[in-house]
């Protein structure tokens, strides 16, 4: 009866990293068998090897998750559950010209005060996101006041043209 219990005790805990069939070859005994001794203990699929798994998959979901909101806050200043405010369709284009936008301004000494959701708000409120470039017909992202960096109610959207046209006033004015 002892050495029934022990066997018992060991296969419990074999079934946390085991498969049944496995346990069962283990024991000189089938995988159906060793399912039943562990339904005597009031062990089942649902709260023996599977429940750890799954506790375990849970766990390193919500560390992925946490991690990956990190690196989210880092790059766009918001979480990955508020980049679905950005339609599907543009939110690759839209990360890749933001983080665009921030080495830029590191490269100018220029603060970034803004984070992806209202960088996306400014072009979508001009319907010009899809034209923005270089050339003197496309639009890009300015600030109204070159001394100031990239923070809310310094920025518009503005033909390059006329953007080219501001940058060469501005540089005359400094010499």
């Amino acid at each position: 009866m002892q050495a029934s219990k022990t066997r018992d005790n060991k296969i419990k805990e074999q079934y946390k990293t085991m498969t049944l069939r496995e346990i069962g070859k283990l024991h000189g005994i089938t995988g159906e068998r060793v399912r039943q001794l562990l339904k005597k203990q009031g062990i089942s699929f649902e709260n023996g090897r599977y429940a750890h798994v799954k506790k375990l998959s849970q766990e390193r979901f919500k560390r992925l998750q946490k991690e990956s909101d990190i690196k989210a806050i880092k790059y766009y200043g918001v979480t990955r559950d508020k980049l679905t405010a950005i339609p599907k369709k543009d939110l690759t284009e839209v990360k890749l010209a933001f983080r665009q936008l921030k080495r830029n301004a590191r490269r100018l000494d220029l603060t970034v005060e803004i984070n992806i959701i209202q960088y996306w708000k400014i072009w979508e409120k001009s319907g010009k996101f899809n034209q923005r470039g270089q050339k003197s017909n496309q639009y890009r992202l300015i600030r109204k006041d070159f001394k100031k960096g990239y923070v809310k109610g310094n920025l518009k959207i503005e033909q390059s043209k006329e953007s080219m046209r501001r940058v060469v006033r501005w540089r005359d004015s400094k010499k």
